[in-house]
């Protein structure tokens, strides 16, 4: 657990990105600012399982970026977070504003059949890139955070990875997909060590996107886990719902 204050304000203080930040402490509160902003944002001493969800969301479909303005040499921090739902970004939208005192802003993509919530809020983006350690950019070589890695706060990461990048078929079951096989056989890792849970195939192929040949690879939830599944893991989203009530 991260609880000392310091640290998490030394961490947050990024020249390169940000002025100097204000800060205000009451009642085991912290609240920070940009200098000559009025605009507040409330950083958590402790990780909390909301945290770890919506690291796994990020992980899933989303994204945190730094995108540099070269006309006005600024440097602009975003957390961009996909779904095809908008009932479930709303959600999502709503536990980012429990957590920090902000929203984000849902709009449609143009070019895709989804939608996307933004979060263009500095301090909020430097806390998942500082404090919790997700990386900015394509998600290569991705590996689960160290703070999350214990039995009280993995399923909840599992849960926002799967409520965004994870699906279910009546054929095959809950299963994932993705380029990251180390990251993937983490999750089968991790998931047996904490909760007992199997998956009975690992899937790693290539496909030609482009005349570009990339690693594909693929997980699949044993059938006999698919219930304890779904009882340990605080799965958000609402495609499971049928798959709930058909159990």
């Amino acid at each position: 657990m991260i609880n000392h204050t310091e640290d998490i304000l030394n961490k947050l203080f990024d020249k390169k990105l940000v002025s100097n930040i204000e800060f205000n402490i009451e009642n085991n509160k912290l609240t920070c600012w940009l200098k000559h902003s009025d605009f507040k944002v409330n950083i958590l001493l402790t990780i909390t399982p909301k945290i770890s969800y919506l690291t796994g969301v990020i992980y899933g479909d989303g994204n945190v970026s730094i995108i540099e303005k070269t006309k006005e040499k600024l440097l602009c921090l975003r957390i961009s977070m996909f779904n095809a739902s908008l009932l479930y970004l709303k959600k999502i939208n709503n536990i980012i504003y429990s957590l920090f005192g902000v929203y984000g802003k849902l709009a449609k993509k143009k070019d895709k059949n989804c939608y996307v919530l933004r979060i263009n809020s500095k301090l909020v983006c430097l806390y998942f890139l500082k404090i919790i350690g997700i990386k900015n950019g394509k998600k290569d070589n991705l590996k689960i955070p160290i703070v999350l890695i214990n039995k009280q706060l993995f399923k909840f990461f599992l849960a926002g990875l799967f409520d965004t990048d994870g699906f279910f078929t009546e054929t095959f079951g809950i299963m994932m997909c993705g380029n990251n096989s180390e990251f993937l056989k983490e999750i089968i890792e991790l998931s047996r060590k904490y909760y007992d849970l199997r998956f009975r195939k690992f899937y790693s192929g290539t496909i030609n996107v482009n005349n570009i040949l990339r690693t594909r690879c693929q997980i699949q939830l044993s059938r006999g886990s698919i219930t304890k599944f779904i009882s340990i893991i605080p799965l958000k989203h609402e495609k499971y719902y049928n798959m709930l009530m058909g159990l």
